[in-house]
Order: C-alpha cells, then structure tokens, then sequence
C-alpha cells in the first residue's frame, strides 16, 4: 500500500481574477506522519480532531517535524486552513474510488491576505491534530508551489488537497 497525495492550487487576485493555477501538486509524506497513520491504524495510540493546512517559505525535509518548519506567515489575514475530520464542506468532502483506488478530497482552503499581505510560500503542509486533553499537531505530508507565492490586500490562494491508498 503506498500513500498518494496531491494538491490543486490557484491565486486570485481582488477581483477574483487567477493569476495563478497549479493542476497537480505531488505530496511527499513526514516521517511523524507515516508513524502517525501506523499508530492510528494498529496500534491505537492517537486520535484525530481535525486536519489543518499550513503555508511555509522554507523546503521541508521528510525528517522534519513541524516545529522544525520555517517561513509560515504570522499576519494580514493569514491563518492556517482548518478541515473537519468528517464528510462534509468543511473537511473532506468525499472518499471515493477514483482512477482505482480510493481517494479522499478535501474541502477548499482558502488563504487570504489584507493590509500588507504576506509571502513569499512555496509549501503546502497538511497536519493532523489529536483530540487529547492537549492538543498535538503533526506533520503529515506537504506539497511543492510550482513558483513561490506572494499574496497582497485582497488576494486568495485556495488548495483542494487529495490523498489516497494504492
């Protein structure tokens, strides 16, 4: 079985107008996320509330863990995109058998940014949160922008992230 992840991604400006789109986004899976899906699925050592997808600047390496990651915007607007542990439009909105085999597809994230707006990114970072009486986030998977992103007043950046099992 081997995890396959992607993730469209498009920029818009003020208007609504894109400025940028990128199809197909290969992921590259955290070595904290392959333990977090083993634990998860055998062991019965973690929960999950939720999933969130961040932005950052700087390349992660697959031995990261998310503290490790740098560049993540702190103002005018931005804020990590949170998706909902369920079928529905604010967490993965299906799981599928799709292209032979089956898939789950996020809902849309979307980024903005206001005032002075916020940038450049060039990753994705899909993360999951526990549901423990403190919460943990761990990095799971992220994505490469084809080009580094820079949002000003006004523009969004919106990711469908889609994950499988093959």
């Amino acid at each position: 079985m081997k995890w396959i992840g992607s993730a469209k991604i498009v920029h818009k400006d003020k208007y609504d107008n894109i400025i940028w789109v990128q199809d197909v986004a290969l992921n590259s899976m955290f070595n904290d996320g392959e333990q977090l899906v083993l634990n998860l699925i055998f062991a019965n050592l973690c929960t999950i509330n939720h999933f969130n997808v961040r932005l950052v600047r700087n390349l992660p390496l697959v031995t990261n863990h998310l503290s490790d990651l740098i560049g993540e915007p702190t103002s005018n607007g931005y804020a990590p995109c949170r998706l909902n542990r369920e079928i529905s439009q604010s967490g993965w909105t299906s799981i599928s058998l799709l292209n032979g085999y089956f898939q789950a597809v996020s809902a849309e994230c979307e980024f903005f940014a206001t005032g002075a707006g916020w940038g450049p990114v060039q990753y994705a970072i899909l993360t999951s949160v526990s549901n423990d009486s403190v919460p943990v986030e761990t990095a799971l998977a992220f994505v490469k922008l084809s080009q580094s992103r820079t949002l000003v007043n006004g523009n969004t950046t919106t990711i469908t992230y889609t994950v499988g099992l093959k």
